[in-house]
């Protein structure tokens, strides 16, 4: 079962993430993310952190010295 998170979520260290996040997501710096589910929000990228978007981001890409590599969709709020 994929996880549904229903508020802002914030993620450090290394994650792999399949669900659904009603929220803007943020990476803490340093922090690694797969996305290969659904942000209904923004994600947020601090500085050093990585984020590889294999799935969907109904929002904006927030880039503050991190990196993001997007295969998915991203539908710009």
């Amino acid at each position: 079962m994929n996880p549904m998170i229903d508020e802002d979520h914030l993620f450090e260290g290394d994650s792999d993430f399949g669900g659904m996040i009603r929220g803007d997501a943020t990476l803490a710096p340093g922090a690694r993310l797969r996305m290969h589910g659904l942000v209904k929000g923004d994600i947020i990228v601090e500085q050093g952190a990585h984020v590889a978007i294999l799935g969907m981001v109904r929002g904006d890409l927030v880039n503050h010295g991190g990196t993001i590599v997007v295969t998915g969709t991203v539908q710009h709020g």
